[in-house]
């Protein structure tokens, strides 16, 4: 089990209970259902909400205009707060607000998402959670922040796009699991501490971020000649020409079985985008063999 290591103070001029409102009001935004849906009507035809919306537009013109003028409101709301987030540089007070809590561990030594969180609400409920400042964290804050820390693309947390060009892009891209650095950070927990493959973690990271790390320690059945052939390939059917510059690598190479894979899982295996070694920044994760391990680069040109 990894040793503990006295939590960094943050030096940060933020009011924490800017922090308590604000993410109180993005889980709310997240998950707050629109006034006008019509959930029975949805359940009992076993139809999605966009199909509702689909349905609604033809039964009721008006009633649908409601729903879209709030859904609009809702989504400007959440734009705005993002922005703000982005203003007041939130990241490393979240960071260091996560490394100050020790996860709970299981009877392999390993990281238990589920317990870790569970305790945590309850021990907010109690009133025993805190900002740095004696401000107490309600559970809708946490689940805000976990939610945040969660979120894909990174643009979605506040982050400029594209995120390859700009040194913020690199230290919080993608490829760095926000919830799992902080605890790493601060509490020296080591990515490998975790399940990585397990259901649970779709608790504290994004579905790409997931499928990425389903990968962690798999044999990769491509040869590096063939991989360095393959990153040819994106690189050629991208517009910009450039390896940092390639976001998406949907078909486009050569191997029906490579194209088949998630795209992170592509990225990262090309060493392509925020994924590029010469990118690599402290608690990102890309290395498929070692989480905890920078990347070795696929061509012997590439920057260490």
């Amino acid at each position: 089990m990894p040793r503990p290591s006295k939590p960094k103070k943050p030096i940060s001029s933020l009011d924490w209970s800017y922090l308590n409102t604000a993410f109180k009001e993005y889980y709310e935004l997240k998950n707050t259902k629109p006034d006008y849906v019509d959930h029975e009507y949805t359940g009992e035809n076993g139809i999605t909400l966009e199909e509702y919306e689909s349905d609604l537009k033809g039964i009721n013109a008006k009633i649908f205009k409601k729903l879209q003028l709030q859904r609009k409101e809702a989504k400007d709301s959440l734009e705005q707060v993002l922005v703000d987030f982005k203003q007041k540089d939130v990241i490393p007070d979240l960071l260091a607000f996560w490394g100050r809590i020790r996860p709970l561990f299981d009877s392999e030594s390993k990281v238990d998402i589920v317990a870790t969180l569970t305790h945590i609400i309850n021990e907010s409920k109690m009133g025993r959670i805190h900002f740095l400042d004696g401000t107490l964290v309600d559970v809708p804050t946490l689940k805000g922040m976990v939610e945040f820390m969660k979120a894909e693309p990174r643009s979605l947390v506040g982050l400029s796009k594209p995120v390859a060009y700009s040194v913020e892009g690199h230290i919080y891209s993608v490829c760095r699991p926000l919830l799992m650095s902080a605890w790493k950070l601060y509490q020296n927990v080591d990515y490998s501490c975790y399940n990585l493959g397990s259901a649970s973690m779709r608790h504290i990271i994004g579905p790409e971020m997931e499928d990425l790390l389903d990968y962690i320690g798999t044999e990769c059945p491509w040869t590096n000649s063939e991989l360095v052939q393959f990153r040819f390939q994106a690189i050629e059917s991208s517009t910009h020409k450039k390896a940092t510059s390639v976001v998406d690598v949907n078909n486009s190479t050569d191997s029906d079985e490579f194209n088949a894979l998630p795209r992170l899982v592509k990225l990262a295996l090309l060493q392509l985008w925020v994924f590029a070694p010469e990118l690599y920044k402290p608690y990102a994760i890309m290395n498929l063999q070692n989480p905890d391990k920078r990347p070795i680069p696929l061509t012997s040109n590439e920057i260490l």
